[in-house]
């Protein structure tokens, strides 16, 4: 059958994730079936699918990736808060916050806006005493007036995975009436250089309703990487969410070497995002000067220099070439020999930039 429904029911997934891989030309109704997942958990999984429609269901977790409560005391001279952890939202045994540091949120006492405050982001919290923990975002202390005061809301952020919806590697897809209500990373994610041109119909991240979270999100609303055809987004709500509400983007490859003037050995986050035929416009580094442009005539994968090898060097250069702003991280790469139809005067870490691959058509 090309039909498929699932009943309405509640599913508990734990940190199992709901895959559907290889399908093609089916339509899946979750006919108001709730699925829960939980944080550093699994999540829905579209894998290398063309022309599939999931529609009406919505997407939960066991508890909010987030700590989130009301401010009781605070001290200025040691720069510390300390605040009662609101009922229905993670204790501090039950958190799983990410290796290293935590982003703090500060909002009015009702929680229905974020005070304009700058990223704090620092360590993780610690108990006074049962129900009562103490956050130490010193980056919001000044030395005037506070903007903040007992009794407002802070909430630290869990991001890590679990939760939301994965499109991977896939095109075609629907996803008509699906409602994120918590998801620990994107709650949309579109990735895996492929075709693209995914819809998605009235689709929401919102807090459940009568849920004590605040927010729905722990990271990005929507998020589109390396698709060849941009998104449609059609109706959709997508609201308090930890970072961007939506960002549909591709990457920057650096030249890691020039065997010879028409061929480079190129590397960018994430796979390839170009393919024969494809131009490729250069930069200069660090000021983005023009460097010239060609047409991609061959590419080949190397094994060597390995992904490791090339994110070790990206490294190592821009924190030599720029301290204030050296590479975050260079993920799955895959570097690549390329010929190109003409010569080009190009230097090491300079930059070559597709936009083949940028979602390009994408309509909101």
């Amino acid at each position: 059958s090309k039909n498929f429904a699932i009943p309405p029911v509640v599913y508990r997934f734990g940190r199992r994730s709901f895959v559907l891989k290889d399908l093609e030309d089916i339509e899946i109704d979750g006919q108001g079936a709730t699925f829960v997942f939980a944080l550093r958990g699994g999540r829905v999984h579209l894998q290398s699918c063309r022309n599939v429609k999931l529609k009406n269901l919505f997407l939960d977790m066991d508890h909010p990736p987030f700590i989130q409560g009301t401010i009781r005391a605070i001290d200025q001279a040691k720069r510390t808060i300390d605040f009662s952890v609101d009922d229905g939202l993670p204790s501090l045994d039950q958190a799983a916050f990410p290796p290293g540091k935590v982003r703090h949120v500060i909002m009015d006492p009702q929680g229905t806006w974020e005070l304009p405050l700058p990223d704090a982001i620092h360590g993780l919290p610690t108990e006074v005493k049962p129900g009562l923990l103490r956050a130490n975002p010193s980056r919001l202390f000044t030395d005037g007036d506070l903007p903040f005061d007992v009794g407002g809301k802070i909430v630290l952020n869990m991001r890590g995975s679990g939760g939301g919806v994965s499109v991977s590697s896939s095109s075609g897809i629907t996803l008509e009436d699906v409602v994120v209500h918590a998801a620990g990373s994107f709650a949309f994610h579109e990735s895996g250089r492929s075709d693209g041109g995914n819809v998605y119909r009235r689709c929401k991240l919102v807090p459940r309703p009568g849920s004590p979270s605040i927010w729905a999100g722990a990271a990005d609303g929507f998020h589109s990487m390396n698709q060849r055809r941009g998104p449609h987004l059609v109706d959709c709500e997508l609201s308090w969410a930890f970072d961007d509400l939506i960002n549909i983007h591709g990457f920057i490859n650096l030249v890691i070497e020039r065997p010879a003037p028409d061929q480079l050995l190129l590397a960018g986050p994430f796979e390839r995002d170009f393919d024969v035929g494809d131009t490729l416009k250069f930069y200069r580094y660090p000021n983005a000067v023009p460097a010239g442009e060609a047409v991609v005539t061959e590419v080949a994968p190397l094994a060597e220099p390995s992904r490791k090898d090339v994110e070790r060097r990206a490294r190592a250069y821009f924190a030599a070439a720029n301290k204030h702003n050296p590479v975050r991280s260079f993920p799955g790469s895959q570097p690549c020999l390329v010929k190109l139809d003409r010569p080009v005067d190009l230097k090491e870490f300079n930059l070559a930039v597709s936009s083949a691959y940028s979602g390009r058509g994408a309509v909101i």
